[in-house]
């Protein structure tokens, strides 16, 4: 399946617009431009028709100069830049090479830069888009193909990956995952406290760790009393001031809380 490739740039490049036609034709993928009859086909302003191109293509090569092109809708861009806005907004593959006359233009520091092409410069770096300065045609060329295979392979890759099945009932791969990754098990039948990984999934663990000697701030002894507390299941509730295992655990709260430890 053949792969449309939207050629964004100002009017004044025409020249560059020429290469890149016949450079993506050359390997075997369709070429979108304002020029092209079935690009008029579709309806709307100017602005309107070069957005809904935009939305048929998988990807984007932006050539960047020093002409910011035609106002839009949207003040602080134009017709141009919208394009290359619009293809970042829907996650297509943007591939962004920058004149030579714009490059020597940054470099001299040049004051005659119109402001929309620094503000348009400024929000691809922001996004950390990676441009190509354009030296020759062969270059050019070249940066064509690499990186439209390259995105094109990026692509490839990202619908081979499974998507995990979020519906699928199983116990061990939901919840059960969650706790068998932080523990290390216990012999079948053994009282054993399970002792805590040290994995990418758990780095504060130390490796064979006992958790309930665990000695983090603000619990230290406290599991383990907890832990050796007698069972209460079917015992009546303890009347205030009874011995019983509620006041020793209580009693082991105040400790704590007298020694700042919770």
């Amino acid at each position: 399946m053949k792969t449309r490739v939207f050629i964004s740039s100002t009017g004044d490049l025409r020249g560059y617009r020429e290469i890149a036609r016949e450079t993506v034709r050359a390997i075997g993928h369709d070429p979108v431009l304002w020029d092209d009859a079935d690009f008029q086909e579709v309806g709307g302003t100017t602005e309107q028709k070069c957005l809904k191109n935009v939305e048929s293509c998988q990807v984007l090569l932006a050539i960047v100069g020093i002409n910011p092109g035609s106002p839009s809708s949207i003040a602080m861009w134009t017709v141009f830049q919208r394009e290359v806005i619009h293809a970042m907004a829907l996650r297509m593959a943007v591939i962004v090479c920058y004149t030579k006359d714009l490059g020597d233009a940054f470099r001299s520091n040049s004051d005659k830069i119109d402001k929309r092409v620094l503000n348009f410069d400024k929000y691809l770096k922001a996004r950390h888009v990676i441009f190509h300065e354009v030296n020759e045609q062969s270059h050019f060329e070249t940066i064509i193909k690499n990186k439209l295979s390259e995105a094109l392979r990026n692509s490839l890759e990202g619908q081979k990956k499974p998507k995990p099945d979020l519906l699928k009932n199983d116990t061990k791969s939901q919840s059960g995952s969650i706790f068998s990754s932080l523990f290390e098990p216990a012999s079948k039948g053994s009282s054993e406290i399970p002792k805590l990984k040290r994995s990418k999934d758990n780095p504060f663990a130390k490796p064979g760790q006992d958790l309930a000697t665990n000695k983090s701030e603000g619990t230290d002894g406290l599991f383990e009393a907890i832990l050796k507390m007698p069972s209460q299941q079917n015992k009546p509730i303890p009347k205030p001031g009874s011995n019983s295992a509620l006041r020793d655990y209580l009693a082991a709260v105040e400790r704590n809380r007298n020694n700042k430890l919770i």
